[in-house]
Formats: structure tokens, sequence, C-alpha cells
């Protein structure tokens, strides 16, 4: 089986949790498969960590600014944006790795102890850059000063509209320069780098236990508004300060930062009304085939509803009384429904929790129609009927158009099974990453699954797959033998 070359972003992890060296390339579809205790989790909040860190408003080194924007003392007038491209880009990659701390790894994977880091490493390898330099970048100010900017021809120009007793001093000149900089460079890091959205493996207790933790933190907060105030306290006394911290550091539970942003994300839905127009088919096919009905917000009784039609008869019932796999549905559809863009990336600790194996070949298809409507994914996953729907997936894409058309009937015919153009995967937009253990070690490297027109081959499933049959197999012809015994 031939191997698909990669390119573009690859986050590589040294020493963390079970892993001794992992690469993760970012495909539009890049699954994490192996056995559990590897740390496939870990690779993801980390990758989570450092998109949503890379959003952040990151300050630019001053000679860098002053590098690309001035002559001498002068603002140039005239940047052209490959000089932006090749001086700022990795350059603003470099700094936001080395900002990416590993304070802010404790603190994304929330470990017990920040000593467990003290050997990791994390780069970010960005290679075959291709960005769109046909951007917008809006007006702003600087104290009295305008600035107008302009794009043409792959030239950042700008023009200062300001008072004519105003001077233009040292100070504004920099942050014009600081400015231009940031509002072209912004544009251009969205192109490379997605914004994430992730769903963790313990989303169906956040959606249950939501209002618990809400309430638990309000009453905390309370009663620190109570003492402060019956007490009389001195809130610029250092001793009192550091009091309060203390209680609040060890009466709070501290969460991975992925799962406090889907309690956020939980909370925040309650404020969202309007369906976006994003991925129409994917909005049905998740309603049809997932969900079997939707999720109704009601921020008066602080409560999410699951809505279902049965018969002639409409059914709402309270989210907690739903069913397992319709409660682990609760933020895909939100996101699905709500928030989801293209460009995006969207980040799944196992998407198979708590379904049943037709619901696995419908997670598969819903993915894939994701990924055709401009979503990046990457997830990890136990799951071989996942794999195995997205292998037929890529197969059907495959297949000439007239061989297609026939499969399609004949499986619909043979099967009931219907598929859809949207769900059709190529097999160079996946991406699987086997996370292997040595098995004396204990250790874990990463290696790229081969993949073909055939789909994709996983050998630490497929093998777990052969043994088991091969022991069926052994224990059928004893049962069998038996029988004939006890017969004669």
């Amino acid at each position: 089986m031939e191997k698909i070359k990669h390119n573009d972003i690859k986050f590589i992890f040294k020493n963390i949790g079970a892993i001794e060296y992992a690469e993760v390339p970012l495909n539009d579809l890049t699954m994490i498969v192996g056995k559990n205790s590897t740390s496939k989790t870990y690779l993801t909040y980390i990758i989570w960590g450092f998109l949503d860190f890379i959003y952040e408003d990151n300050s630019l080194p001053t000679d860098l600014i002053r590098s690309i924007m001035f002559n001498g003392n002068a603002l140039k007038q005239e940047v052209d944006l490959k000089d932006i491209e090749s001086n700022l880009i990795s350059t603003f990659i470099l700094l936001s790795e080395a900002l990416y701390t590993k304070q802010r790894v404790y603190e994304v994977l929330a470990i017990d102890d920040i000593k467990r880091l003290e050997k990791f490493q994390f780069n970010v390898k960005v290679d075959n850059l291709e960005l769109n330099h046909n951007i917008k970048v809006d007006d702003f100010d600087v104290n009295q000063v305008k600035v107008v900017p302009s794009i043409g021809n792959g030239i950042l120009s700008f023009s200062l509209i300001k008072p004519s007793d105003y001077q233009v001093n040292d100070n504004d000149l920099q942050l014009i320069a600081s400015n231009l900089l940031m509002r072209v460079l912004r544009p251009f890091i969205k192109q490379i780098f997605p914004r994430p959205f992730i769903i963790t493996s313990e989303r169906t207790g956040i959606g249950i236990f939501r209002k618990e933790v809400d309430g638990y933190r309000s009453s905390f907060a309370e009663s620190l508004a109570r003492d402060s105030t019956t007490k009389k306290y001195n809130m610029l006394d250092k001793n009192v300060l550091n009091n309060i911290v203390d209680r609040a550091i060890n009466s709070i539970a501290r969460y991975p930062q992925p799962i406090s942003d889907n309690i956020s994300v939980s909370r925040d839905l309650f404020d969202i009304t309007t369906k976006t127009d994003f991925a129409i088919p994917a909005k049905k096919y998740i309603k049809d085939n997932l969900t079997h009905g939707e999720f109704v917000f009601n921020k008066s009784l602080n409560e999410v509803f699951y809505n279902q039609i049965i018969g002639s008869a409409k059914v709402s019932l309270p989210y907690y009384l739903a069913s397992s796999s319709v409660k682990s549905h609760l933020l895909l559809d939100s996101y699905i429904n709500y928030i989801a863009q293209t460009g995006q990336i969207l980040i799944i600790d196992e998407p198979e929790l708590n379904l049943h194996p037709d619901n696995l070949r419908h997670m598969a298809r819903l993915l894939a129609m994701l990924v055709n409507n401009g979503v990046k994914l990457l997830f990890t996953t136990h799951s071989d009927y996942i794999i195995k729907e997205l292998n037929n997936l890529i197969m059907l894409e495959s297949l000439p158009e007239d061989a297609r058309n026939y499969a399609i009937k004949q499986i619909k015919k043979e099967t009931k099974t219907a598929y859809q153009p949207e769900m059709f995967l190529a097999k160079d937009k996946l991406t699987c990453v086997i996370a292997k253990q040595d098995e004396k070690l204990g250790r874990v490297k990463t290696e790229i699954a081969p993949i073909n027109e055939f789909g994709i081959d996983v050998d630490i499933i497929d093998r777990e797959i052969n043994d088991i049959g091969e022991t069926s197999d052994i224990l059928s012809e004893l049962v069998n033998v038996n029988h004939r015994s006890i017969g004669e």
C-alpha cells in the first residue's frame, strides 16, 4: 500500500505521558488510533491548547516590527506582503511555540505535578505555505491619527489622517507599525492554523452535571462575597487576598482546559438562538440518523430539553432523561447547528461513545460530510466500525462514476444503506496516526498508517479482530466435537 505524503502543519511531541515520540500531521481528516493508555488524549488536548493559544493577541518583538516596517526611523509607505510572509510568519510560529510553555501545557492537561513535564518537548512545523494575499485590513486609530490601510497587487500601503497641528511622534509610529503588521498577520494565521472546537470524552457528564458545577461555583463566589461583607475585610490586605486565593484553589476542582471549555460552551448555548446556514445536509443527517430529534435550550428554566416526534405525538424530555447516545451528541449537534464554519477544526475524543454499530457507521458518514464542507477533523478512536466505514467512503470516491452509481444502487438494494455524494472521501484527505506501544518498555511512538483506494490499513485493530475470529473458530470446533461425542 502506498503512503501519502503530508505537508503543511505537523505537531511534534517528545516525552509526554506514555509518549516517547509522536508526530501528528493535520490533514483534512486526521485520526489517532492506539490501545488504551497510550496518551492519545494528551496529544489532542495539547494541539487544541496550541491552536486556541495562537488566536490570542500575542505581541511581536520590536526589532522584528522595525526591520519590516521601517527605513531607519521613517515608516515605510509601502510593504511587500511577501516580505511580511517570509519574515513574519515563521518568526510568529516560533514565538508562539516558545510562549506555549510547559506551564501552559500543565494548565491545559491539569496534571498533578509540573515535574512530569520536565523532559517534555513540543514543536510545530509548517511547510509549503500557500497564502491568499487578497485580504482586507480595516481602518484603525492611534491617538489622534486615523490609519487607512489598503492592499493591492500584493503591496500594503496606508495613509494617515490627522489634525494639521498634530505631530506624529516615534511612539505613534511604533504603534501604527505594530497594528499594521498584526492586522495583516491575523488573516494569514487564520489561513494556516484553523480555529479549534473540542468535544471531550467527558461530554455526557458535562451535560448532566453542568447545573451542579455552576451552582457550586456560584455558591462559593457568594460565600466569598458574604465573608468579605460581614467580616469587613480590607480587600487590599495581602493576607486576606492570599486567603481568598487559597480557598479558591482548594475548593474549586481543576479540570483540563478542554473540559472547562466544554462546560463554558454548554452554558453559552443558552444565549444562542439562530442556527447557521453552514452544512445544511450535515444538519439534516445528524437529526435523521443520530439524534432523531432536536435539543432546545430553555434559559428561563436553565434546562436543556430533548424533543422528539414519535408517531403523531411530540415528546419533550429533560436532557438528563434522554438515552446515553442522545446525551453524547449534544455538543456535536450544537456545534454543527450553531457554531461550525468553514476553515475550523473540530477535535473529538472518541466519537464512538455509547453508539450501536449502525450509529457508528452513521457517525463516520457524518464526519466525512463535515470534512467535505470545509471543517477539518482530528479525533481519537478505537472503533473498527468507524474505520471500516471510512474505508467504504474512500472506495466509493475512488470508483469511476458509472461503477460508483452501480455500487450505490446495489448496496441500497441488498443492505438498505443509502450513500450520498457528500459522504465520499478522497484518500489524500485522510491521515491515520497509529500510537504503538513497546511491550517491554511501555513507551509509545507514532507512525502513519498506509492508505490506498481500498482505505486505511490499521493493523493494531485488524490483528485483534483476526485473533478473536480465530479464537471463536477453535472454540466452535471443540464445542461441535463435544456435542458429537455426547450424542454418540
